[in-house]
């Protein structure tokens, strides 16, 4: 947090696809939900609500995949 209220936070931003980046983070973790005896789904907004969907975005991948990864280690930790 310091970095980002010094304006030393530099965002690497980049073209990523985020359907292969929840994909990613769901194989990461199925295996420990399981063994935790938690299910763990992933859902695809677009596909319910019958929008177009954009998979490729701009931005952090690495942060955002960071973020993404503790809120779900929370949720499994919490969830028992």
């Amino acid at each position: 947090m310091s970095q980002i209220t010094n304006d030393v936070f530099r965002p690497n931003m980049e073209s990523f696809n985020i359907s292969d980046l929840m994909d990613e983070i769901k194989v990461m973790f199925e295996e420990h939900a399981q063994i935790v005896s938690t299910k763990m789904s992933v859902h695809d907004v677009s596909a319910q609500h019958n929008t177009v969907q954009c998979d490729l975005l701009k931005g952090d991948h690495m942060r955002l995949q960071q973020i993404l990864i503790n809120l779900i280690k929370n949720s499994i930790k919490f969830t028992k």
